[in-house]
């Protein structure tokens, strides 16, 4: 929207929503569920969790309540962090809403938590297409491995503009939120229900430079008016990607794209 952060500001806010978060028992290896949507104030409480380090365990905002509940009954979660309203039957632990909470000017410190690359970062359930869905363990190291080799991969310059649409529950995202952070570019946010095809505003604003996106979501491009080509890097993962969508997707672009398959 027209909401802008300083990388110190947003570390500020993150510092402050630890302290809170700690108030209510989340400590290192305690599981802090988040169903949150596509706001600033959602990737301000992840870092914020992170920071206590605890497990960050995203839960699309969007599931059905049955299936909201399952996921943070059985990850056993000792917090659970909403936006702006009680849902999750069930859950009988500490509850932080977020929109109930004002960020003070003040400067607050980093907590001291010392965090090991064994130690778990987050969280993420499958989607339980195969059976019930089931919670997966990702650990630091994991996930630095991965960041700087994309970082070296994606990045051109920390100039780059990252477009967040795509479900914090899905770990197709983890590219989009953690990749700029750790590489000192930005973050556009964008709610992916707001519009029936997000990708749309995406391209129509011509300012974000790499996007993540699904091989069956590049369908959706294809009516796209385009003024000018800002992206320079399509990342393609979360299933099968057949060189001819790969082909029309380059050819859209003028040839003037980097395309980078992340499946399998």
């Amino acid at each position: 929207e027209n909401k802008v952060l300083t990388y110190g500001e947003l570390n500020n806010r993150a510092n402050q929503l630890s302290y809170q978060f700690k108030k209510l028992g989340l400590k290192k290896g305690k599981v802090a569920a988040a169903v949150l949507p596509h706001r600033m104030e959602s990737v301000i409480a992840i870092l914020a969790i992170l920071k206590c380090g605890g497990v960050y365990l995203p839960v699309d905002v969007y599931l059905p309540e049955d299936r909201k509940a399952g996921i943070i009954v059985n990850s056993k979660a000792n917090l659970l962090i909403q936006y702006n309203k009680e849902v999750t039957d069930g859950f009988n632990g500490p509850r932080f809403l977020l929109n109930e909470f004002t960020f003070q000017k003040d400067t607050f410190p980093n907590p001291e938590q010392k965090m090991s690359l064994d130690d778990i970062v987050y969280m993420i359930y499958t989607s339980g297409s195969t059976g019930d869905p089931k919670g997966v363990l990702v650990s630091n190291q994991n996930l630095i491995n991965y960041c700087q080799w994309a970082q070296k991969t994606y990045l051109k310059d920390k100039n780059d503009i990252f477009a967040l649409y795509s479900s914090f529950a899905f770990d197709f995202t983890v590219t989009a939120l953690f990749l700029p952070l750790l590489s000192g570019a930005q973050i556009r946010i964008y709610d992916r229900y707001s519009e029936q095809n997000v990708f749309k505003k995406i391209f129509e604003e011509g300012l974000v430079t790499i996007v993540k996106i699904t091989p069956s979501q590049v369908a959706l491009l294809q009516d796209i008016h385009i003024k000018r080509i800002a992206v320079h890097t399509f990342i393609v993962g979360g299933e099968n990607f057949n060189e001819a969508v790969c082909n029309n997707l380059y050819i859209k672009y003028n040839r003037k794209i980097r395309i980078f398959n992340e499946y399998g």
